[in-house]
C-alpha cells in the first residue's frame, strides 16, 4: 500500500521569511543533475547515503525540533548513524514535517535490500 502525504515546506515560516523563501525558490532555474557512471558493479562498491530528512533509529534520541520551531533558519546539526543491517521498520523520521510517531517504512518509498 502506497501512503501519500503532502508536506507543507513553509509550515513554520511566518511573514517576511515565508515570502522571501517562496520568492527565492521561484527564481531558481532548473539545472542538470550531476551524474558520474559507476566504474564497477554496484555490489563491489561502498555506498553512503547522506540525508537531511531527520532519519534515525527508533531507539535513537530524536532530533531537536524545538530549535527549528523557534528559528526556521536553523535546525539540529547533529547526525545519526544507521547501520547497514537496519530494516525499514527500525527507522523513524524525526522532523517537524513528518510525525515522529509515524514509521518511516509507511511514509516513504525508500526500501532497504
Amino acid at each position: 500500500m502506497q501512503v501519500t502525504q503532502e508536506v507543507d515546506s513553509y509550515r513554520f515560516l511566518k511573514g517576511i521569511s515565508r515570502r522571501m523563501i517562496k520568492s527565492w525558490i521561484s527564481l531558481e532555474k532548473p539545472r542538470a543533475i550531476p551524474w558520474t557512471p559507476l566504474g564497477k558493479p554496484l555490489d563491489q562498491c561502498s555506498v553512503a547515503l547522506i540525508s537531511s530528512a531527520g532519519l534515525a533509529l527508533a531507539t535513537d534520541k530524536p532530533f531537536d525540533q524545538e530549535v527549528e520551531r523557534q528559528n526556521p533558519w536553523f535546525s539540529d546539526p547533529s547526525f545519526r548513524v544507521i547501520p547497514r543491517d537496519t530494516t525499514a521498520e527500525g527507522i523513524f523520521a524525526s522532523t517537524i514535517c513528518i510525525s515522529i510517531r509515524t514509521s518511516f517504512s509507511r511514509t516513504s518509498t525508500v526500501r532497504f535490500r
